[in-house]
């Protein structure tokens, strides 16, 4: 089942502040996953295993379509996408953060 952005938010995550996200990505427990839909982590799992093996240009082209055929159908706008971002940030280091600043601004060229 394809997904798009917006449906994301259907789906009721536990309740994590930025700090919590960190530690979580520094020490995984695999348990965690037990509270997820089975299908939505495969689907997770899916899609890290088909992105793994990309070039940053291959990720970023990949992005640009996805994101210029969720905009067609009328299922993101650069708003959304604004808004992704801003909740993002901060639990981003500043590279990061300047890494997204630059691939928004690149999509948003085209």
């Amino acid at each position: 089942m394809k997904r798009d952005l917006k449906s994301i938010k259907k789906n009721k995550l536990p309740s994590m502040n930025a700090e919590d996200f960190k530690n979580m990505a520094k020490n995984p427990d695999p348990s965690m996953l037990n509270d997820f839909d089975p299908n939505l982590v495969a689907n997770v799992q899916d899609t890290v295993g088909r992105y793994s093996q990309k070039s940053e240009s291959e990720l970023f082209e990949e992005l640009k379509r996805v994101t210029g055929e969720q905009k067609r159908a009328g299922k993101l706008n650069n708003a959304d996408i604004e808004n992704a971002a801003a909740k993002l940030a901060p639990m981003l280091t500043p590279e990061q953060q300047r890494k997204m600043r630059s691939i928004l601004q690149r999509l948003n060229q085209d």
